[in-house]
């Protein structure tokens, strides 16, 4: 993407606070939508679908913690784990 003078800033990023917005306005409008959304959800993971399944693990146990392997010079693996912290979450 091009930039004009004066323009800062990740694009995608506006973009994805204009679908966020939007999608509160709906909600705030039907209050409903989301039950009946999660419902679905719940549904679709009864039904054996795995994104369904995926998803609602995600949201109540949050994201599996990802290991990489990295190989050193003598090619003896090493594992690292990265923890991914959220905004308010306590460090121990």
């Amino acid at each position: 993407m091009v930039r004009k003078g004066g323009q800062k800033g990740n694009s995608n990023a506006k973009k994805g606070s204009m679908f966020r917005d939007a999608l509160h306005k709906v909600l705030a409008r039907d209050k409903g939508a989301l039950e009946r959304i999660a419902r679905a959800l719940v549904m679709r993971a009864g039904e054996g679908d795995l994104a369904a399944i995926r998803e609602i693990a995600d949201r109540l146990d949050g994201k599996p913690t990802p290991i990489q392997t990295i190989v050193g010079e003598d090619d003896t693996p090493s594992e690292f784990k990265f923890v991914i912290r959220r905004h308010g979450d306590e460090q121990h």
